[in-house]
């Protein structure tokens, strides 16, 4: 027996599949494979009105701290692209406490790789300039998330990327 895409079961086997992959991976070759499951899990839950077991900002987090550390930038731009530009879910009037905890907890975490890259890219002035629009778009996008939810809480991560620049 299988348990058809559409239905909820199949996202909540997918996530615990990706957790699992997340703790067991350590060779570059797994990057592939949790990139894909994590872009199918974004995908099923842009339909999905039902909360899951692991929430979004549950997996995204744990992505992420997978991408911190092992200290890749680009891996670690891949995870917030993926979450923040190409899915739905920061659109999606569903937010627990919970989940609104967690994504602020992955903002912060992304801004504060994204800063050091700064920091250490100051002679290079393509990769400052790429740092600086990755910073503000970060900022932006976690202003959008939260304008809803905490109205104090977005406009200081706007507050935060004003003074930056």
């Amino acid at each position: 027996e299988y348990i058809p895409l559409h239905d909820p079961g199949h996202k909540d086997i997918l996530s615990r599949l990706f957790m699992n992959l997340l703790t067991t991976s350590s060779k570059a070759s797994y990057d592939e494979e949790l990139s894909s499951t994590y872009e199918k899990i974004l995908l099923l839950s842009s339909n999905n009105t039902e909360q899951s077991r692991i929430s979004i900002p549950m997996i995204s987090l744990a992505y992420l701290n997978y991408a911190t550390n092992k200290n890749d930038i680009n891996l670690i731009r891949r995870v917030y692209k993926k979450l923040l530009y190409n899915s739905s879910y920061c659109q999606s009037a569903l937010t627990s406490a919970e989940d609104v905890k967690n994504m602020k907890i992955f903002f912060d975490k992304c801004l504060t790789f994204e800063k050091q890259e700064l920091k250490m890219s100051r002679s290079n002035q393509s990769s400052e300039k790429r740092c600086k629009h990755m910073l503000n778009g970060l900022f932006d996008a976690a202003f959008k998330y939260f304008i809803n939810i905490d109205d104090n809480l977005a406009h200081s991560y706007n507050q935060r990327g004003s003074e930056l620049f």
